[in-house]
């Protein structure tokens, strides 16, 4: 995944869990293509991204945060059905509405955001090195 100069997000590569979010659940999208979503009929101007194993996020210029990809142990901050492991398009989060987000971070089945007031929010199946403790739990929602 590739952020360009003209604000676009490209994408291509292993797509098994929707990581690269184009609507699809196909296996490989092999060339790189333009990532496109609409935000209240509006362009979302994308200031940021991150990619996990298999799951991306992304930061617009107004502070929404989206996410897509796997999400079985909540690493895209969603509450998310047994039955529905994974999103293979752009979801906004909205569980931290509110909080103005300076940077985003993902690892490889965890997702980090810390506001501009720097407070650090992390969800996901968490381990030793992601959380700097030495248990192993998820955590599906965002937490402080």
């Amino acid at each position: 995944m590739a952020l360009t100069e003209w604000d676009q997000i490209l994408s291509c590569g292993d797509n098994d869990c929707g990581q690269v979010g184009h609507f699809t659940d196909n296996d490989v999208i092999e060339l790189p293509k333009i990532l496109r979503f609409l935000v209240s009929k509006r362009l979302v101007v994308v200031v940021q991204i991150a990619c996990g194993n298999n799951h991306s996020l992304a930061l617009t210029s107004c502070g929404e945060l989206y996410s897509w990809g796997y999400n079985i142990y909540g690493q895209l901050g969603i509450q998310s059905l047994k039955d529905l492991p994974h999103f293979n398009a752009p979801v906004q989060l909205t569980t931290i509405l509110g909080t103005p987000l300076a940077t985003i971070a993902c690892g490889g089945n965890h997702s980090f955001l810390i506001s501009k007031s720097s407070a650090v929010f992390g969800g996901a199946r968490t381990l030793a090195a992601s959380w700097g403790s030495m248990t192993s739990r998820v955590v599906r929602i965002p937490r402080n």
